[in-house]
């Protein structure tokens, strides 16, 4: 149906010029990833809903779609089993999340995850290759990035927002697991840059 769906689309964007029916197939690909991650989120929201902590929600699939996009982490497969590891992992977090956890271990596992996010920035999937020449730009954006989150964490602490710092350490577990994982994955499909 979500097939059918995107070409009826680029049938209508061919009709009117807007792209070339050589370009079709790439175009195509687009519209599926759009979708797939359009779909894919929209469940992630229904299963905040269903856990009643859609804040909490938002902050952790905030945090995970930045931390994957600078800096890398783990892939899956198919997109299935994407959607899979990011609906297990998401209930892992409202376990978490709903432990409400004591504040020290929040703050050794936030800062613990930022140390890992920093000390590897970037883990490439072998099929981004096209962006090792732009190696050093990533890992700085990457850091950035890091600095940013380590900043709001700490913000956060001292406005006494336990809610917030409860959710904002336990994104940033997923994600330093997330680089990990691709990190120590056995089948050697991630190079990492330090």
């Amino acid at each position: 149906m979500i097939k059918k769906f995107e070409y009826n689309i680029i049938n209508i964007l061919i009709s009117n010029d807007i792209i070339d029916e050589n370009e079709c197939e790439i175009y195509a690909y687009g519209l599926d990833l759009l979708f797939n991650t359009i779909l894919s989120t929209m469940i992630l929201f229904l299963t905040g809903t269903f856990w009643g902590k859609m804040v909490e929600c938002v902050i952790i699939i905030t945090l995970f779609y930045i931390s994957q996009s600078v800096g890398g982490g783990f892939h899956a497969k198919t997109r299935r089993k994407c959607m899979a590891c990011m609906f297990f992992g998401l209930c892992i977090a409202m376990c978490l999340i709903r432990a409400n956890l004591n504040i020290s271990i929040l703050l050794i596992t936030g800062f613990g995850s930022i140390i890992v996010l920093w000390s590897f920035p970037l883990v490439l999937h072998k099929n981004k290759l096209y962006l090792i020449i732009e190696k050093e730009r990533l890992i700085n954006r990457s850091k950035t990035y890091t600095c940013f989150f380590l900043v709001l964490f700490i913000l956060f602490y001292f406005k006494g927002e336990y809610r917030i710092i409860n959710s904002f350490s336990v994104a940033l577990l997923l994600c330093a697991c997330s680089r990990l994982a691709a990190i120590i994955s056995k089948n050697s499909m991630y190079i990492l840059y330090l």
